[in-house]
This record gives C-alpha cells, sequence and structure tokens, in this order.
C-alpha cells in the first residue's frame, strides 16, 4: 500500500523495572512481535 507504519517498541526487564532498550523508527512493510525468538 506504500503506507509507513511508525512504530516504537520498548522492552522492560521484570527485575529492574526499568527500559533495556528502545526501539523507534518507520517500517515499509508488516512487523510481527513474538515474546519468544525463534531457535
Amino acid at each position: 500500500s506504500g503506507e509507513v507504519s511508525a512504530f516504537r517498541l520498548s522492552v522492560e526487564n521484570k527485575e529492574l523495572q526499568e527500559p533495556i532498550f528502545f526501539v523507534e523508527g518507520e517500517f515499509m512493510a508488516p512487523v510481527g512481535l513474538k515474546r519468544e525468538p525463534e531457535e
């Protein structure tokens, strides 16, 4: 569709209760997030 979706991702550590990292940017395609990585 050519639409740009802005996104912001924050992952927090349950023990520290503080953000570990932030991701900001734009994608030209749908983005899928999963709780656990595929191995």
